[in-house]
C-alpha cells in the first residue's frame, strides 16, 4: 500500500507539473488532497466506529472498526474526483495567467468561471453517492457517506476557499519552476 500511494503521489506531481509548469501547485494539490482525505476518514471513523449520526445515514451495525476495502475505495474515488476538480480550477486559472493577467486576477477569474461547473458536478455526484446510504449494508452506507462527504468538503472548503487563498498567498511564486525543468512542460 505505501508503494502504491507513493506512485500515485509521484504521478500526480509529475502530471500537474507538466500541465502547469509549476513546482508549487502540484505540491499544494497533493497536500490539500491528503488533508481532505484525512478529514473524510475522520468523519467515517466518528460515524461508523463510534456510532454517531445514525439519524443521517440510517441504522447500521457498530462494529468498532471500519471495513478496510470500503475505506480504500472511498479514498481512491475521492482522490480521483478531487484531482479532477483541481484540474478544472487550475486550467481556468492558468489560462487567465497565460493571457497576461496578474496572479490575483487570474485566480479570481478562474474561480469565477469554473465554480459553477465544479459545484454542479460535485452536487450531482454527492447526491448519487449519498443515495448509497439507503442501503441496508453498512459497508455500502460507509462508501456512500464517505464519497459524498469528501466531494462536498472538496468542492466547498478546499476548491472554493483554500486553493484560491493559498494561490493568493503564494502570488507569482505559484508559477515558479527551475528554468531547466520548464522544457518538460506543455505549452498551451
Amino acid at each position: 500500500m505505501p508503494w502504491a500511494l507513493l506512485w500515485i503521489a509521484i504521478g500526480v506531481l509529475v502530471l500537474l507539473f507538466v500541465f502547469t509548469g509549476s513546482i508549487i501547485l502540484p505540491i499544494k494539490a497533493v497536500i490539500l488532497n491528503i488533508l481532505s482525505l484525512s478529514a473524510t476518514l475522520g468523519a467515517i471513523t466518528w460515524i461508523f466506529v463510534d456510532g454517531h449520526l445514525k439519524w443521517l445515514v440510517g441504522d447500521f451495525t457498530v462494529t468498532g472498526a471500519v471495513d478496510t476495502g470500503s475505506v480504500i475505495l472511498v479514498a481512491v474515488v475521492a482522490f480521483g474526483l478531487s484531482m479532477d476538480y483541481e484540474l478544472f480550477l487550475l486550467s481556468r486559472i492558468k489560462e487567465e495567467h497565460d493571457a497576461g493577467r496578474s496572479n490575483i486576477e487570474a485566480v479570481a477569474t478562474g474561480l469565477q468561471r469554473s465554480a459553477r461547473i465544479i459545484t454542479a458536478a460535485a452536487g450531482l455526484l454527492a447526491i448519487v453517492f449519498a443515495s448509497f446510504m439507503l442501503s441496508g449494508v453498512t459497508s455500502i452506507k460507509m462508501l456512500g457517506f464517505g464519497v459524498a462527504f469528501a466531494i462536498i468538503l472538496d468542492a466547498t472548503l478546499v476548491r472554493a476557499l483554500l486553493v484560491p487563498a493559498l494561490m493568493r498567498l503564494f502570488g507569482e511564486r505559484n508559477w515558479w519552476a527551475p528554468k531547466a525543468m520548464k522544457r518538460f512542460t506543455l505549452d498551451h
